[in-house]
């Protein structure tokens, strides 16, 4: 799940093999970048 907090601060809330992980991104200057960069960070958890 990814959340929006304010326009430029997201958090992504997840569990991985039962540990559960905050990851949080934010910057005042462009919105596109932390989201993108936020996903950049998350794809690096994925399960194959």
């Amino acid at each position: 799940m990814v959340a929006v907090k304010s326009g430029t601060d997201y958090v992504a809330l997840f569990s991985l093999n039962g540990v559960r992980y905050t990851v949080q991104a934010e910057c005042d200057d462009d919105p596109a970048l932390v989201f993108s960069t936020l996903k950049e960070v998350l794809d690096g958890f994925v399960v194959e």
